[in-house]
C-alpha cells in the first residue's frame, strides 16, 4: 500500500508554541503509523534552529529558499510583523506552488501565515485536501 504524504505548513516570526505542536504532531505520524510520509516545509530558514530536532526524529524538511531570510525580518509590532508576513508570502508563493504541484502531497496541514496555501487551493486549486487550524478551531477545507 502507497503511504500517504502529508506536508506541514507553518512559518513564524518567533519561538511560539506551534513550532513544537508542529514537529511533535510530525513525530506521532511517523513513529506510530507506518501508513504517512511526513514533512514539514521551510519558508526561510525559521526551523534552522529546530534541525537537529528534526533530524533526530527522522522528519523531513523541504526547504523552499537556500537563503535563511527570516532571521533578518522584524518579528515584532503589528505593523512591522504584518510586512514580514507579506514578505514570506511574496518569496514563498512560487516556490510553494512548485513543491506542491511536483510532490502532489495527499494532505497539506497549516498553522500559521495560512493565506498563502489556501489561496494556492481556492484559487489554483490543485490541494486534495487541506488542513487548517486557527489556534483553538480546526477545519478540513476540501
Amino acid at each position: 500500500m502507497k503511504k500517504k504524504t502529508i506536508y506541514y505548513w507553518s512559518p513564524f516570526l518567533t519561538e511560539i508554541a506551534t513550532v513544537k505542536a508542529v514537529i511533535n504532531s510530525a513525530f506521532s505520524l511517523k513513529k506510530f503509523s507506518d501508513k504517512y510520509n511526513v514533512s514539514i516545509i521551510e519558508a526561510g530558514g525559521e526551523f534552522r534552529e529546530k534541525n537537529e530536532d528534526i533530524l533526530k526524529k527522522n522528519i523531513n524538511l523541504i526547504k523552499l529558499s537556500k537563503v535563511s531570510y527570516t532571521k533578518y525580518l522584524p518579528k515584532y509590532g503589528k505593523i512591522f510583523s504584518r510586512i514580514s508576513f507579506l514578505v514570506i508570502f511574496i518569496l514563498s508563493f512560487f516556490p510553494l506552488k512548485k513543491v506542491i504541484k511536483d510532490h502532489k502531497p495527499d494532505y497539506i496541514l497549516i498553522h500559521l501565515i495560512t493565506s498563502l496555501p489556501l489561496i494556492l487551493f481556492f484559487y489554483l486549486i490543485f490541494i486534495p485536501n487541506v488542513f487548517c487550524e486557527y489556534l483553538d478551531t480546526q477545519k478540513w477545507v476540501s
